[in-house]
């Protein structure tokens, strides 16, 4: 994904999804000082490998009254890593869901 980018999506479907169905290892995404402003019926951000966001400000709404499944604000089938980032999440489940680690890193400049 580009650096320095203004998003706004609203979706009916996942907001982002990276996947690779063959090889789960390219399913990998990495935002670096994204500004994103997520408005989704399913998942905000969901990736099949690791994820990482260095830098930026999210604001990830998730809501579907139509469906009794729930969604998550942040997805991984692997570790998420989130640096210096502003999180703003309003999530019908997790707000950050990982079959792996969650860390979360925080630097002072």
């Amino acid at each position: 994904m580009t650096k320095d980018a203004k998003i706004i999506i609203n979706s009916g479907t996942d907001a982002v999804h990276v996947e690779n169905s063959k090889d789960t290892t390219l399913g990998y995404g990495y935002f670096k000082d994204i500004n994103f402003n997520l408005t989704t019926a399913q998942d905000g951000i969901s990736t099949s490998a690791k994820l990482e966001i260095d830098g930026g400000n999210y604001t990830i709404f998730t809501s579907n009254s139509d469906s009794e499944e729930s969604f998550k604000g942040i997805k991984s089938d692997q570790n998420v890593i989130l640096k210096n980032s502003v999180m703003n999440i309003t999530s019908t489940d997790d707000a950050i869901h990982s079959n792996g680690d969650i860390d979360i890193i925080s630097s002072d400049d």
